[in-house]
């Protein structure tokens, strides 16, 4: 089974540490949808479940979540 992830490098990572991490993801089985490096740097990635194991353990990769929407009229409990 494959899914849609958010993959969040660390702050200090390089050019060339961003590459070999967009390197590990495509020898995984994964594909890249995008790339982000203003707010974060990371990738959107469809890839297989069992890919991401060897990613979390990836020295560079700060964080994985899987991709959900996001709501800017999202209710929160202080609203009620």
């Amino acid at each position: 089974m494959s899914g849609k992830y958010i993959i969040t490098l660390k702050d200090s990572v390089t050019d060339a540490q961003i590459e070999a991490a967009a390197k590990q993801i495509t020898e995984q089985g994964g594909t890249i949808t995008e790339r982000y490096t203003s707010a974060l740097k990371g990738f959107a990635v469809e890839m297989p479940d069992n890919g991401l194991h060897s990613l979390q353990a990836h020295e560079h990769v700060e964080d994985i979540e899987p991709e959900g929407e996001v709501s800017a009229f999202a209710k929160s409990a202080l609203n009620k």
